[in-house]
């Protein structure tokens, strides 16, 4: 019986610890993200603000529109991840207390959703840059 006692006792600070190390994780990915796209969108204003200074005008500023609006949605999908995270790591807690593994299925899809979200929120990132550069590269003027 004392062995049984130790070994869900273990089990559960086993399961609580690897909670709070996966929700430290999504959490330095969130701001590493947050903070890239915010400080590009300004690098991007600042940019514009230079050629435009300079008297030259901006050609295909369809692609400051895609990288700006690819840098929110990137910073929208981190945020909505960040929330469904936080929610799923509530949930896991109360089910461990209450229920055990019960619903791990739905946890574990739930998960796998904010996987997705955090792999898609990189993609729109990625896409920003890649749209910036092709900006930059198209109006850098010698």
């Amino acid at each position: 019986m004392g062995d049984s006692r130790e070994s869900e006792a273990t089990h559960d600070m086993f399961q609580s610890e690897f909670f709070k190390a996966a929700l430290s994780n999504q959490r330095e990915y969130d701001k590493s993200i947050l903070t890239l796209s915010s400080g590009l969108i300004a690098a991007a204003v600042l940019f514009i603000n230079a050629i435009l200074s300079k008297g030259y005008c901006i050609s295909h500023y369809g692609f400051l529109i895609v990288a700006l609006w690819l840098w929110v949605i990137a910073i929208v999908t981190v945020l909505l991840g960040f929330q469904l995270s936080a929610n799923n790591y509530i949930d896991a807690l109360f089910i461990a207390r209450n229920q055990g593994d019960f619903v791990a299925g739905k946890l574990d899809s739930r998960a796998r959703f904010v996987e997705k979200l955090n792999y898609a929120s990189g993609l729109f990132f990625f896409l920003g840059v890649l749209a910036f550069v092709i900006l930059a590269s198209l109006n850098i003027h010698y």
